[in-house]
């Protein structure tokens, strides 16, 4: 029932916001430890695939900034994608029954430069421009469809940002383990639209090069997760629920 050991500071701030905005909602006094363990194991698996893959993801300005030293102009470095999560509102696990969107995913609040710095990055486009559609926010059990995000740049997994262009401090994050259909790449059939796309346990049943793809594998081959045995992504919570 404890927080996790291998959790890193960023992990720990953000899963506090959940705990400090929930006993303000109840009026409780329960403790980080308390309110993760009230959390069921797909949930537990979701917060800790998403913000790993955002605590091991960078954003880096497209366009160069002038060097108050040198004069001269240099990119500027970049930042963890975690950084730009200011809190944590709801945690969305798997809910048999419902759409994709609906399920694998957090509701975030964001820093007030996030959306800005995110779409003038090297690593993540803007889904509209980008011809890969819109995105989805799901909120207090209703999805609300047709809004803006970011996705980040390459082949799945990749970390996909959506929010409402009226709202740019909340976003709703998840990470697509199955391609998506693209101009280049109409027809990739690995179940992108199906439920459990952005599942970290899901393997299958679709193939890749022979395989059953395994959105684990996937995740730890672009986001790392060969670490000790107290790597979270090598412990994962077990159950459906």
């Amino acid at each position: 029932g404890e927080l996790p050991a291998s959790f890193t500071k960023d992990q720990t701030r953000l899963f506090q916001t959940l705990v400090d905005q929930q006993n303000k909602r109840d009026g409780t006094s329960l403790s980080a430890d308390q309110v993760w363990a009230s959390l069921n194991a797909s949930q537990q698996r979701t917060f800790l695939a998403v913000t790993h893959a955002l605590e091991n993801s960078f954003v880096t300005p497209r366009k160069k900034v002038k060097n108050p030293i040198t004069g001269k102009k240099e990119k500027a470095p970049p930042v963890r994608a975690i950084t730009l999560v200011s809190g944590l509102k709801q945690v969305t696990g798997q809910q048999t029954g419902k759409k994709g969107t609906e399920q694998f995913r957090l509701l975030v609040s964001l820093t007030s430069n996030a959306v800005s710095l995110l779409r003038a990055s090297e690593e993540f486009e803007n889904g509209s421009t980008a011809g890969i559609g819109k995105g989805h926010i799901y909120k207090d059990g209703v999805v609300k469809e047709g809004v803006e995000n970011v996705r980040q740049k390459g082949d799945a997994p990749k970390i996909q940002i959506s929010y409402d262009e009226n709202n740019l401090l909340e976003a709703d994050i998840d990470v697509d383990y199955r391609q998506q259909a693209s101009l280049f790449n109409p027809f990739p059939g690995e179940g992108h639209g199906e439920v459990y796309n952005s599942d970290i346990n899901a393997v299958g049943p679709e193939k890749a090069d022979g395989k059953l793809i395994n959105n684990l594998e996937r995740h730890n081959q672009r986001y790392g997760g060969k670490g000790g045995k107290e790597h979270p992504l090598n412990n994962l919570p077990t159950g459906a629920n």
